[in-house]
């Protein structure tokens, strides 16, 4: 498959989505916030511009995955490090920008590098932001290195599977998507030899008709030749016979138009 076709009002749907994770991001880092539970020291504002910024490209996600996918990683990792991001909704957001790269790129070849290179930025990512987090713990009381490396392992299996299962779903959609256009194809293919097929039907019906048709007028013309040459022939020495060979003329016209009639 070349290229995946559009669903209707794909952009209008789109951006609903993106505005509506927007919304709950900035709604739940207000919440975070409030509750004294935030992962980050910047203000609500900024942590709405993160939320916000990382959850734009997804108005793209299906018309330019490749580039919708790469530059919400980015904005992704610009956000948590800079202006700070809602934890939550934003794992949503980039779920769903992982999976579209597979899910609707028809460059397959492309989107298998992309994904690659978003797993390694986001590997980086995971390992800085890891010692970033110990480190912030150690300061405020002594952890353990069992801890230390529970903790690692812990995150470390939480976005491996998060990756594995955004790309996985998103191969599955894109094969699903081929299947029925697979089947779409053959089943206009099919419709097309139907349609060939009874014309074929028709156009030997009609030349069936035609020979028929000129059989039968060429056996009845014939036979009124014969007999009005007989007539002619008659007419002077034998005017009985005569009569008779133009009655067996006007017989054969009117059997030749019966027949024509019959057969139309």
């Amino acid at each position: 498959m070349h290229t995946r076709p559009l669903p209707p009002n794909w952009l209008r749907t789109d951006a609903l989505v993106a505005l509506a994770l927007a919304a709950l991001g900035c709604g739940m880092s207000w919440l975070i916030i409030a509750a004294g539970m935030s992962h980050f020291s910047q203000s609500w504002g900024l942590q709405c511009l993160g939320t916000v910024g990382s959850s734009l490209p997804l108005v793209w996600r299906r018309r330019f995955p490749l580039v919708a996918g790469m530059a919400q990683a980015v904005l992704y990792n610009v956000a948590t490090f800079f202006t700070g991001i809602d934890v939550y909704t934003s794992q949503v957001v980039l779920f769903l920008g992982f999976y579209s790269i597979g899910a609707w790129s028809a460059k397959r070849g492309q989107a298998l590098l992309v994904r690659i290179l978003i797993c390694l930025l986001m590997a980086v990512s995971f390992v800085v932001a890891s010692f970033a987090s110990l480190e912030k713990v150690t300061r405020a009381e002594a952890i353990s290195a069992t801890q230390m490396a529970a903790f690692i392992v812990i995150n470390s299996i939480v976005n491996i599977a998060f990756f594995t299962g955004a790309w996985l779903f998103g191969d599955q959609a894109w094969d699903q998507a081929t299947e029925r256009a697979e089947l779409e194809d053959a089943d206009a293919s099919i419709k097309q030899l139907q349609a060939q097929l009874v014309e074929s039907a028709v156009e030997e019906e009609r030349l069936r008709i035609a020979r028929e048709l000129h059989d039968v007028v060429a056996h009845h013309v014939t036979a009124m030749s014969v007999q009005a040459a007989a007539a002619r022939r008659l007419i002077e020495r034998d005017p009985d016979a005569a009569t008779a060979s133009l009655k067996q003329v006007e017989s054969s016209a009117r059997a030749s138009v019966k027949d024509l009639r019959s057969m139309v």
